[in-house]
């Protein structure tokens, strides 16, 4: 078989990808090595199993003079981790257009630029802007998460990520409870939950269950579990969670309405976003979506038990499903694909295949 190419990443710092983004990285990261390297100072490591390098340098950045000096002492750092990563006939993917000028000093032709909204240069800042023209024209690979990006990249190298989820119908788990609607929750266990809403809304609707999927990270949990309609079934994996999400009514993300969980969304976001569950939030979380089928944000427990339907019986299988009427704002239906579009559809498996075939 094979052997899988390994990956060095150049961006700012990992809580600054976007969710979608981070998991296709830590799916990657499973069959081969993946090496973040950070240039912003003091940022957040990558999570286990992706190896994490901060760059430092005793040069400033804004002496024009030492910017050579500068990008030979960076790329020092990188080709000595990836020396002693050992790592396999690495791609180098840039996440962040700014650092482009390391790729001469690494010497590595396999280039990969990841343009995602939340890296673009402003249109007013004509060095940026030049800077992400020059790594355009010497990436031999580019990644677009959405057809807006693709569309002002060079189709003939481009690749567009489906974040679609194609995750098929699954038999009902037996841990899930059975006999009332499902109102469910996947993600750490923690402080940046809103237990207090939890519990009030568990006492407030017993004809629904409340099910927790996750890891736990706060004594709160038991508490909650005092109430005879909320269930923890423990932690799952990647593999069992989409059977869950198909067998309960609706997914609450009940995150405290802080600048942090704002800011840096949680993975359990761009999951639940990507189902056609019911998704209800409570956080005004960064890059969330102003017009989705079924999303509804609340402030108040009383918002929420107002806004949870009496449903009944368990939801039927989507071959014959009737369409579910919304249970917030925001009705603007999925838009089908433009016709014309010469763009592939790449998903994480697939993109993982082609990166390994670069030349």
């Amino acid at each position: 078989m094979k052997q899988k190419r390994d990956l060095i990443i150049i961006a700012t710092d990992w809580l600054s990808c976007p969710a979608s983004s981070r998991e296709l990285f830590l799916r990657l990261a499973k069959n081969r090595k993946v090496l973040w390297v950070a240039t912003r100072a003091g940022s957040e490591t990558a999570p286990s199993p992706i190896y994490h390098l901060n760059l430092r340098s005793p040069f400033g950045s804004d002496i024009s003079w030492l910017q050579g000096l500068r990008q030979f002492w960076l790329a020092k750092q990188i080709r000595d981790t990836q020396h002693y990563l050992n790592m396999h006939a690495p791609v180098l993917v840039f996440l962040n257009p700014d650092a482009n000028r390391l790729a001469e000093n690494l010497g590595i032709q396999s280039i990969v630029y990841y343009r995602d909204e939340y890296s673009l240069p402003q249109p007013d800042d004509d060095s940026a802007q030049w800077l992400e023209t020059q790594l355009i024209a010497k990436a031999s690979l580019l990644i677009a998460p959405s057809r807006q990006q693709a569309a002002k990249l060079p189709a003939y190298k481009t690749v567009l990520l489906d974040h679609e989820n194609k995750t098929s119908w699954q038999s009902r788990p037996r841990d899930l409870p059975k006999g009332r609607p499902i109102i469910g929750f996947h993600g750490p266990l923690s402080e940046q939950l809103d237990w207090e809403l939890l519990e009030s809304a568990a006492k407030r609707r017993p004809d629904w269950y409340w099910v927790l999927i996750g890891p736990r990270q706060s004594p709160q949990l038991d508490r909650l579990l005092q109430q005879r309609n909320v269930f923890w079934l423990g932690e799952k994996s990647v593999e069992q969670l989409p059977a869950y999400l198909q067998h309960w009514q609706v997914t609450l993300l009940p995150y405290h309405n802080t600048a942090e969980i704002c800011q840096c969304p949680p993975l359990q976001l761009e999951w639940a976003l990507r189902s056609d569950t019911p998704l209800v939030v409570t956080a005004h979380f960064k890059g969330l979506p102003c017009f989705k089928p079924l999303l509804s944000r609340i402030n108040t427990m009383h918002e929420l038990c107002e806004l949870l339907p009496i449903v009944g019986g368990p939801p039927p299988h989507p071959s014959h499903a009737p369409v579910m009427p919304p249970i917030g704002s925001g009705l603007e239906q999925r838009r089908s694909s433009p016709p014309g579009s010469c763009t592939k559809h790449w998903d994480a498996d697939e993109l993982g295949l082609l990166l390994d075939s670069m030349q």
